[in-house]
């Protein structure tokens, strides 16, 4: 067991991306996906997980590895 004195750090704030434009991803994509529901549309539920998914893994991960 490592000593907190051992721990790596925090990553630099300089490096960071805002993640305002993540979570208003996705919140239109649990919009999207709700109302597929409600209306019964396979295609809208598709949508919204799929940004769902594009806001959670898919952006960070491209923004980390292309910055």
């Amino acid at each position: 067991m490592l000593p907190l004195g051992d721990l790596p750090g925090l990553p630099s704030q300089d490096v960071a991306t805002d993640p305002k434009r993540y979570l208003i991803l996705l919140a239109v994509g649990f919009l999207i996906a709700l109302l597929g529901h409600m209306t019964k549309i396979k295609t809208l539920i598709a949508t919204g997980i799929a940004l769902i998914f594009l806001a959670t893994f898919i952006l960070p991960l491209w923004f980390h590895f292309t910055a």
